[in-house]
């Protein structure tokens, strides 16, 4: 599992390849947290970026699910 450094902090990165979509990226929703602030905005120039290479942010648990699983879980809320 790669990951994706924000803050001089390292977060857990999935990659996997959706039909008609291609390569994807898929993190946590402890990474998304970071990146946006409560009131909703982006908590920094940087946030932005890193979050422009995220596909869908996910459950930390389910970052460990097969391809196929995660791709499901996925689908049910994106596609």
């Amino acid at each position: 599992m790669s990951s994706i450094t924000f803050e001089n902090r390292k977060y857990r990165l999935r990659e996997v390849e959706i039909d008609n979509i291609g390569k994807v990226n898929i993190a946590s929703t402890k990474l998304n947290d970071k990146l946006i602030s409560n009131e909703g905005t982006y908590t920094s120039n940087e946030a932005i970026l890193v979050d422009e290479q995220i596909y869908f942010f996910v459950e930390q648990s389910k970052l460990k699910l097969s391809n196929q699983d995660l791709i499901k879980h996925i689908k049910k809320y994106c596609i």
